[in-house]
């Protein structure tokens, strides 16, 4: 579970992954699949994501229900932390750490 009602669902049968994070109450996915690092804070949940090639770094406001997505970039960390005046290093873990059971899905 993540703030405000938030989750982490396996996406597709076989796992591990991809991942994908959702509303628990509409079961709507807000971050789309292959989320591979994730960690949160109060109302704030980052993720890492990768897609082919490109890895993406990004925000979820669980409170405003608003995500910002953009290139993964220690840079680009920082600069989510100040845009969502987020004063604390969130530390980021791998999906598979936190839910080693790779069978649930939504």
């Amino acid at each position: 579970m993540l703030p405000n009602n938030y989750a982490v669902y396996q996406s597709a049968k076989g796992g591990p992954g991809p991942y994908e994070i959702a509303l628990r109450s509409d079961n709507k996915p807000v971050v789309d699949p292959n989320v591979i690092e994730i960690g949160w804070a109060d109302r704030y949940v980052f993720f890492k994501r990768k897609d082919g090639n490109l890895e993406e770094v990004g925000i979820l406001d669980t409170r405003e229900n608003n995500v910002r997505i953009m290139k993964s970039s220690e840079d680009n960390v920082l600069r989510l932390h100040t845009d969502f005046n987020i004063p604390e290093r969130i530390t980021m873990h791998k999906v598979e750490q936190l839910w080693p059971d790779t069978s649930h899905m939504r």
